[in-house]
């Protein structure tokens, strides 16, 4: 059993899997992901909790292309030419697989009634599906998708043939009485695997061997009903898709099974498989990965390892959302501004570049080498003037300056004058806080990682309200930023971690997090200036097997984002040897700049003595510096 726990994720309000289709078209915003997802091949989903996984696939139901009345909606239903049928694999599901018998049946039985069990939600899935392409009314503010004509003496037929092929009872010959009977099937697994938990272990399995609905196998009953139902309706044949929605909540060899059908399956079906991106179950599955990404099946990662990948979904959401509340013809960047770490575009205006004596980020330059001696000794060492009177002879000058910008920003904002230190060597921290420098469209996007429930929580709480203001204060920004960022670590508080150096952290993960995030903190802003500071981290072989398996689990929170070096698989057995950075969603707390950053060994990360807390109660003294 794979034993992943059932973390919650801030914003729960948009989490998809409490609503219908039809609700979550309403919002839907189609993505790159979505465009590969509705392809006709196997696909496997990964991204942490809250990436949109479940939205993705439930936007391939018929209900769901039914409603969606997006601009581009028409063309994305020219092409899905096939049917979804969306199997959720949810907490409450597995803990009723894990219960039958009361756990007092040997495993080959339990596992028996496991099986029926799962056979049976994806039939009952089928017959939902079924019935929406067979429904005669359209209501008018649909666009009917792949409806086919099932006449009521088909329907009968189809049913009875049907309830013959599943062992079925069924009392209605109608798709409904299908869905029932289906219902009354999984009473009927827990109430036999109670009574035989209860009964002599002698002669069970002749017992068992009789009831001939127990040995279903999941993929001929599914390939009999949908052959059966394209033989009786006009559309002919058809392909049908199996949308299974969060996996790592499934017993392992579900996901062995389903794994298995991403090499080789019957053609009229797809499966589509969507799951977290990390479990340690996942070691004893290598050979149902054998399948080879881009010939077998197609891999989409819910999360980007470089933040600009993500930028045009990002505006495209916030530009939909504007839309809603009538915000019509505002522009995403009029509205939210530019962001503290890209140049401004006025800078440009009438000279050709901003690297030039006189422009803002000349300033910037001049007066950082002025307060931060490191600074000035590196720009000595690089042949730059701080006056920029030799910053404009060449695309690489001008590229050594863009990298070092956002590391200027944060040690500006953070970091005091050297000649204010008080001593040589000294490097005190301004004690005011300046959450206003994560404002701006840009910072958004990168902060929000591209994961929508983040994003429309984020952008939700600034529409909120009566008010139809255009433009976004930096201040309204950061109040909204900084709460997401604080909810976030609350839920990071709440997963547990193994004793670090002898001493068991008191706030589960968050205290390895918070490590990581003070000692590059301290690598970026407090130590001399360097131009490639470490902002990444490897897990190397000295960590310890239980703090992987927590890093794991932030893996799958989205507090940990995965930067692969090659196309390795995007599912992780192990974090060994990989290399990750802290999620942008966390950088206003450990005020650090939205780059990558340069690997370091986690080893050498955690080896620095723990420090006096550079960040305890920084959410105090954050919310007291926005009311100032």
């Amino acid at each position: 059993m794979m034993k992943v726990p059932s973390t919650p994720t801030i914003y729960d309000a948009f989490n998809a899997r409490a609503l219908q289709p039809h609700q979550v078209a309403q919002t839907f915003v189609p993505s790159s992901h979505y465009s590969q997802l509705v392809r006709q091949a196997h696909t496997l989903i990964v991204g942490p909790r809250g990436s949109g996984k479940t939205t993705l696939l439930k936007m391939l139901q018929q209900p769901a292309l039914e409603a969606w009345t997006h601009p581009e909606a028409d063309s994305y239903r020219s092409r899905i030419d096939f049917t979804g049928i969306f199997i959720p694999t949810d907490v409450s599901w597995r803990d009723q697989v894990r219960s039958l018998g009361n756990r007092r049946l040997q495993e080959e039985h339990s596992f028996l009634f496991s099986q029926a069990a799962f056979t049976t939600h994806i039939l009952r899935a089928l017959v939902n599906a079924i019935k929406c392409r067979a429904e005669l009314f359209v209501d008018d503010s649909v666009t009917p998708h792949r409806r086919v004509d099932l006449s009521p003496e088909k329907e009968r037929q189809f049913t009875a043939l049907i309830a013959s092929e599943w062992k079925l009872a069924v009392q209605l010959p109608t798709l409904l009485g299908l869905k029932y009977s289906l219902n009354s099937r999984l009473s009927a697994i827990h109430e036999l695997s109670s009574r035989e938990s209860l009964l002599s272990p002698d002669g069970r399995t002749e017992r068992l061997s009789s009831t001939e609905w127990l040995h279903l196998d999941f993929l001929q009953s599914v390939l009999t009903a949908v052959e059966l139902f394209d033989d009786l309706t006009t559309r002919g044949k058809g392909r049908w898709a199996l949308l299974f929605d969060e996996l790592e909540l499934a017993p392992t060899w579900i996901l062995e099974r389903l794994l298995q059908s991403l090499r080789s399956v019957d053609e009229r079906l797809l499966f589509k498989l969507s799951m977290s991106p990390f479990s340690k179950d996942l070691t004893q599955l290598d050979n149902s990965l054998s399948a080879i990404e881009g010939h077998d099946y197609d891999s989409i990662t819910l999360w980007y390892a470089h933040k600009e990948d993500g930028y045009a979904f990002s505006r495209a959401l916030i530009r939909a959302m504007f839309d809603a509340k009538g915000l019509t013809g505002t522009g995403v960047d009029d509205a939210l501004g530019r962001s503290a770490f890209e140049t401004q575009p006025d800078e440009w205006v009438g000279h050709g570049t901003a690297y030039r004596p006189g422009s803002r980020l000349q300033l910037r330059f001049a007066n950082m080498a002025r307060d931060d001696r490191s600074f000035a000794a590196y720009l000595r060492y690089r042949g730059i003037s701080p006056d920029f009177h030799n910053a404009m002879g060449g695309e690489e000058r001008a590229a050594e300056i863009r990298k070092i910008t956002s590391i200027l920003v944060v040690r500006e904002a953070f970091r005091i004058s050297d000649s204010k230190a008080g001593g040589r060597g000294q490097r005190r921290l301004r004690s005011r806080k300046n959450p206003k420098l994560y404002a701006g469209a840009r910072s958004l996007f990168a902060i929000s990682e591209g994961n929508p429930r983040w994003l429309k929580g984020i952008v939700g709480q600034l529409l909120a309200g009566d008010s139809n203001e255009r433009v976004f204060s930096p201040s309204k920004q950061a109040s909204e930023i900084l709460d997401a960022s604080h909810r976030f670590r609350a839920l990071l508080r709440t997963i547990p971690c193994p004793p670090m150096a002898g001493r068991q952290p008191a706030r589960g993960l968050l205290s390895v997090l918070d490590r990581i995030g003070e000692f590059f903190f301290e690598k970026i802003v407090v130590d001399d200036f360097q131009p490639e500071p470490p902002g990444s981290f490897v897990v190397d072989s000295r960590t310890s097997p239980d703090l992987m398996e927590s890093l794991g689990k932030a893996l799958n929170a989205g507090a940990i984002i995965f930067v692969p070096e090659d196309a390795s698989s995007a599912i992780l057995s192990s974090v060994r040897g990989k290399r990750f950075r802290l999620s942008y969603l966390l950088a206003p707390h450990y005020q650090l700049p939205l780059i990558l950053g340069k690997p370091l060994s986690l080893s050498t990360i955690l080896e620095k003595p723990e420090g006096p807390g550079l960040f305890e109660g920084m959410e105090t003294d954050d919310a007291s510096d926005q009311q100032n």
